[in-house]
């Protein structure tokens, strides 16, 4: 089995300890940078086109059992914006997480107040946000992976109608400013949402006529994933946390795609990969390790398992 991972570096992944199972496969891997977003490497390599965005919103929403029509879809995904000194950043919990009646109680406010700009908000099964609009309006937009950290201003809607988005942002703030929701998650200590992230825009595309070069079956729980695998035509199976199992039901096919989403426990997953290289199980392994506008690709087989010279390294030594 050829296996490519591809995960986003997060602050629990930085801490992994110094024997932890990614350290020892980044370790043991040869390493290259790429100067863009795992999102982007990932839609490339399914052979999604950008419009200008690459339409994931859609294609999300159709997993999540939404009727996507020929309308126009922008994840709009809750996030917190931090005040510096002279700019606001994007913290990195992204999406922040809401129980479902927070959610619903924010969007109805959303909806009551935006009803008349054509603008419908949406909360799906998975549990991500989206907006739904007639018509496709001529705006670019960033990943929020690559706006974490930044001065978001550069990441904000681009294009002939930014400014009108851009107010649409402001209002969005402002509304959440108030809104009960806040009140109530800062009195439990909780991260408030003082704006959402919108991304991933466009209408569903038209299906892949042949499957994603290079992907046999898809072992995923993140819509995204789930939404790339359905268009392009690959097999995929939801893991729910089961890795070990997902890998061994996954032994006959060729070749392997693992997507993991924010939230995800994530060293079950490592711990699983690396019995399955050390066994030979594993012809390849590919790590795709998104870094906020950078990935870096790591790459390494059996044979790179028994470099006992090679001692194991803390992950943050490593990726900064």
């Amino acid at each position: 089995m050829k296996l490519t991972v591809d995960v986003e570096i997060t602050r629990s992944l930085l801490a992994e300890a110094e024997h932890s199972a990614l350290a020892y496969l980044l370790s043991k891997a040869r390493k290259v940078w790429q100067a863009q977003s795992l999102e982007r490497l990932v839609c490339g390599q399914f052979g999604l086109t950008p419009q200008p965005d690459y339409p994931v919103a859609a294609m999300a929403a159709h997993m999540d059992g939404l009727a996507v029509g020929h309308d126009y879809w922008l994840h709009a995904t809750p996030v917190h914006l931090v005040m510096q000194r002279d700019s606001l950043s994007l913290s990195e919990d992204v999406p922040l997480l809401l129980s479902h009646a927070h959610a619903m109680r924010v969007i109805e406010s959303l909806n009551q107040h935006f009803s008349a700009d054509g603008l419908t908000f949406i909360l799906g099964s998975s549990g991500a946000w989206y907006v739904r609009l007639a018509h496709s309006p001529q705006i670019k937009t960033a990943f929020a992976s690559e706006a974490i950290g930044r001065n978001v201003f550069a990441c904000l809607p681009q294009g002939d109608e930014a400014q009108t988005w851009r107010a649409y942002l402001n209002e969005i703030q402002m509304l959440l400013h108030t809104h009960p929701v806040n009140a109530e998650r800062e009195a439990s200590n909780q991260t408030l949402v003082n704006s959402l992230w919108l991304s991933g825009g466009g209408v569903f595309p038209a299906l892949q006529k042949k499957p994603a070069h290079g992907v046999d079956l898809v072992l995923t729980d993140d819509i995204f994933y789930q939404g790339l695998a359905a268009w392009s035509g690959v097999p995929f199976h939801a893991v729910n946390g089961r890795w070990a199992d997902a890998l061994d039901g996954a032994a006959e096919a060729k070749r392997v795609r693992i997507g993991l989403g924010a939230g995800q426990l994530q060293q079950p997953v490592f711990a699983a990969i690396c019995q399955g290289l050390k066994r030979n199980k594993i012809k390849k392994l590919t790590l795709n390790l998104g870094c906020y506008d950078r990935t870096m690709l790591a790459e390494l087989n059996y044979w790179d398992t028994l470099k006992f010279w090679q001692a194991t390294k803390p992950v943050p030594q490593i990726i900064c």
